[in-house]
C-alpha cells in the first residue's frame, strides 16, 4: 500500500471536505462488512493523523444478527466511521447529493448491485468487488474501480487511490452517468426487451 503520509505533495491536504465513502446495504457478512472496516483501518494506519480527511459511512438495516452486532460496534471504535442506520429513497438521494462521493460494493456474492448503479445516476463512482455482476460494465479507472474480493489490502489501495486523486473521481463520476445512460437507462432496458421479445418470437 502506498505511503500517503509522507505525499505532503498530495491534494489530500489541500481539502476542507472530507471524502466521503458509503457502504449501502443490509449489514450482513454477504456484503463484506468486516472486508470494509478493515481496509478503512489499514487506510487510517497509513494516513495516521491525516486520518479525518476521510469519512467512511455505513449505511442500512441492522438485522440483529450477531454478526451485525458486532459490525456496530466495530464502527463506534473507529473514529471516522459514522454507522447511520437505515434510510429511505428521499433520504438517500439527499445523502447522494450532498456527502457521499464513492460507493464501496465490498460483496462476497452480489449478482448485479443496486447502489453502484444508483451512483452512478449521481455521477459517483464506485469500488466494486469482481464477484459483483456490475463488474461486467465498468471499465478500471474510467469510470469506477475493481478490486479482488475478500482483499481487503487491495480494497485499501483503491480508497488510498480515491483519497490521493479527488480530481480524477469528479472526472470518473461524468464518465459512470455515461456508462449509466448506455447500460442501465429506461431506453437501454427497452431496447433490451424488445430484442428478446423478438429473438423469443422467432425461436
Amino acid at each position: 500500500l502506498p505511503d500517503l503520509s509522507q505525499d505532503n505533495d498530495s491534494s489530500i491536504s489541500k481539502s476542507n471536505k472530507p471524502i466521503t465513502f458509503a457502504l449501502i446495504g443490509g449489514i450482513s457478512k454477504e456484503k463484506g462488512v468486516d472486508i470494509y472496516f478493515d481496509a478503512i483501518e489499514k487506510v487510517n494506519k497509513i494516513l495516521n493523523d491525516k486520518a479525518n480527511i476521510a469519512e467512511f459511512l455505513l449505511i442500512g438495516r441492522n438485522s440483529g444478527s450477531s454478526f451485525a452486532n458486532s459490525m456496530i460496534k466495530r464502527a463506534s471504535r473507529i473514529s471516522n466511521v459514522r454507522y447511520i442506520g437505515q434510510k429511505n429513497r428521499e433520504d438517500m438521494g439527499e445523502l447522494y447529493s450532498s456527502r457521499i462521493d464513492v460507493v464501496v460494493v465490498a460483496s462476497r456474492n452480489e449478482t448485479m448491485s443496486m447502489t453502484a448503479t444508483e451512483a452512478m445516476v449521481f455521477d459517483h463512482i464506485a469500488i466494486v468487488s469482481n464477484i459483483s455482476g456490475i463488474c461486467d460494465y465498468i471499465t478500471n479507472y474510467y469510470d469506477g474501480l475493481i478490486f479482488e474480493s475478500e482483499n481487503s489490502d487491495e480494497l485499501a489501495s483503491k480508497i488510498l487511490w480515491c483519497i490521493k486523486h479527488p480530481e480524477k473521481v469528479h472526472s470518473m463520476g461524468i464518465n459512470t452517468r455515461k456508462t449509466y445512460k448506455k447500460e442501465f437507462s429506461m431506453e437501454k432496458f427497452s431496447s433490451r426487451l424488445d430484442i428478446a421479445i423478438k429473438e423469443k418470437s422467432n425461436s
